[in-house]
């Protein structure tokens, strides 16, 4: 087994054995909160739901890298279709999980090409970068998301932006990383990103931040597939 193998099979043992016992501290914490309703003073109630919120976080970490390490293990059988299907599967999903995403205007510039994929993987790819998006809007505002698609040197070449809140400059190096964050904000696990640059690997391509793109405003990835 090589290191990248073993690395994997680390990641996956520890998503999978932590979940069971994460879970159970929060059902503990959810009663204990639940028994003592009225008896709690304001900061005893204050620390509580920060526990509370302390194991939802680390819940949702592990669940977003038992998916980065599944990827590659349930990939699935190739298949040649449009990217059109993937990409209609995972904005769908959105659409039930995010409220933000409901009323969000997809722009498709370029036709979508027939390539050679694992469906799931793709799928998880588009689902992660929609997500992305979704999740760093002004609630005030709508989620306007553009995907430009174009050929370049044998490679189908996509360039996804929106008009949400941007990223931090300093943290551009290594915003594909697991667990980085392009902004402050606690409620996000930091796997997104991760899990499509992973998803976009698996297939030969490569993925990164648009060079032209001001990131004070909005946010841009250009990312390639091969066509084979």
């Amino acid at each position: 087994m090589g290191e990248p193998d073993k690395l994997q099979e680390f990641i996956y043992a520890v998503s999978h054995d932590f979940g069971a016992p994460v879970r159970h501290i929060k059902g503990l914490a959810n009663m204990l909160l639940d028994s003592m309703q009225g008896e709690y003073n304001d900061d005893q109630l204050r620390y509580q739901h920060l526990m509370l919120t302390a194991v939802s976080d680390l819940e949702n970490k592990l669940a977003g890298l038992l998916e980065y390490s599944r990827l590659a293990s349930q990939c699935g059988p190739e298949k040649r279709i449009s990217l059109a299907e993937p990409f209609q599967q995972a904005s769908e999903k959105l659409r039930g999980d995010i409220p933000q995403f409901q009323a969000a205007k997809l722009v498709i510039e370029g036709e979508w090409p027939q390539l050679t994929i694992h469906p799931a993987i793709i799928t998880s790819m588009f689902y992660q970068l929609l997500r992305n998006a979704a999740e760093h809007i002004d609630p005030t505002s709508t989620l306007i998301i553009t995907i430009t698609i174009d050929k370049d040197n044998g490679q189908w070449r996509f360039t996804i932006t929106d008009n949400g809140m941007g990223t931090n400059v300093y943290n551009k190096e290594n915003l594909f990383d697991l667990f980085a964050k392009g902004s402050t904000d606690k409620d996000h696990a930091g796997l997104g990103l991760s899990i499509a640059k992973r998803a976009i690997e698996l297939h030969g391509g490569t993925i990164a931040l648009n060079p032209e793109h001001n990131y004070k405003m909005g946010f841009s990835v250009i990312f390639s597939l091969l066509d084979y």
